[in-house]
């Protein structure tokens, strides 16, 4: 009997990424969109993996879909706006992921009441670290989507020019 993946495990996203690449690189364009939606699900947010924007629009574009490749390379474009203007917070992107949820909750999570005050200090003290790390990692995140969005733009461009779809 084969066994699933729970939806629990830390990085559930990345195997549903992996799963997308499989279907697609198979020729089942209709499991590997079917994985770009369960990635963009509300239990994860609104924003993908560059590589995904960039397969989505190969898929829509090989299904005749150009209206929606055109509304895929507006959503990328409101993205990148988003990170470079500091709309997209670390704990928006903290929510995103499983592991990430998680350390974020425990940050914000108050105090309970009547602790010493050195206990009290010491929590404080690690939930500053905790946010820091989340900052930190967020901060790397941001650079790797500000690299890789201008590029997934062209190339979804590229896709929805007439005529190229055959290439793809």
């Amino acid at each position: 009997e084969a066994k699933k993946i729970p939806p629990k495990f830390s990085r559930f996203r990345h195997v549903l990424f992996f799963r997308m690449w499989s279907a697609f690189r198979s020729g089942r364009a209709e499991l590997a969109l079917g994985e770009i939606a369960a990635q963009r699900s509300a239990y994860f947010g609104k924003y993908l993996e560059p590589e995904s924007y960039l397969l989505l629009t190969y898929l829509l574009k090989r299904l005749c879909r150009d209206a929606e490749v055109k509304e895929v390379i507006a959503q990328v474009e409101q993205f990148s706006s988003d990170l470079k203007s500091g709309k997209i917070t670390f704990r928006e992107w903290a929510s995103l992921e499983v592991g990430t949820r998680t350390y974020l909750e425990l940050s914000q999570r108050k105090d309970p009441q009547g602790l010493p005050a050195r206990q009290l200090e010491a929590r404080r003290a690690e939930k500053r670290w905790i946010e820091n790390l989340l900052i930190a990692s967020f901060e790397r995140k941001k650079k790797q989507w500000l690299d890789e969005l201008p590029r997934v733009i062209a190339y979804s461009r590229l896709v929805s020019t007439p005529g190229v779809g055959g290439g793809l």
